[in-house]
């Protein structure tokens, strides 16, 4: 892990209301230069018929993008693929939801971003993903044993760099 920890957050952890305790500790954590929090390129993609709050608290952050998949990443925010890249997103869809092919196109588009943010995440080797989405915290020890990726809640995070002595710094 590196000296600054980034912290990929998901789109359910932006905090616009500032509601959430141990994401304001993580956030102030950002502003302080202490950890660095990002967002996914999909982030931005679910924030386009969002009110105003979510895009601006979004601008916060540095973008990490992902590999475009169709339908689904917005022209200028996304990485041509290759086989070189790391971007493990069919891999990850299938763990997540593998009645994919059941659900119907709502559930289905948020499958998909789903595994596009965690494969943006695994690809730009980031050090945290906060999440309060349940579909990610129930398969996380799987998606830890096939990736390496760490899967904490805001308040999860938060307990884990204050073990650190982050908190101190």
């Amino acid at each position: 892990m590196s000296e600054r920890y980034v912290i990929t957050i998901d789109t359910n952890c932006i905090n616009t209301k500032q509601g959430m305790e141990t994401m304001n500790k993580i956030e102030r954590w950002h502003d302080e230069g202490l950890v660095e929090i990002v967002k996914t390129d999909v982030m931005d993609t679910e924030f386009i018929r969002a009110s105003q709050k979510f895009r601006e608290k979004s601008r916060k952050y540095r973008e990490n993008l992902g590999v475009g998949v169709w339908g689904h990443s917005r022209w200028g925010h996304f990485l041509w693929g290759g086989k070189k890249r790391n971007y493990p997103f069919k891999e990850i869809r299938r763990l997540l939801f593998p009645r994919f092919e059941r659900l119907g196109e709502d559930e289905k588009k948020k499958a998909i971003r789903d595994a596009m943010h965690l494969a943006t995440h695994i690809m730009h080797d980031n050090d945290f993903f906060v999440t309060e989405d349940k579909d990610f915290l129930r398969k996380r020890e799987e998606l830890k044993k096939k990736f390496g990726v760490i899967i904490f809640t805001p308040r999860e995070c938060y307990e884990e760099l204050c073990g650190m002595n982050f908190n101190k710094m």
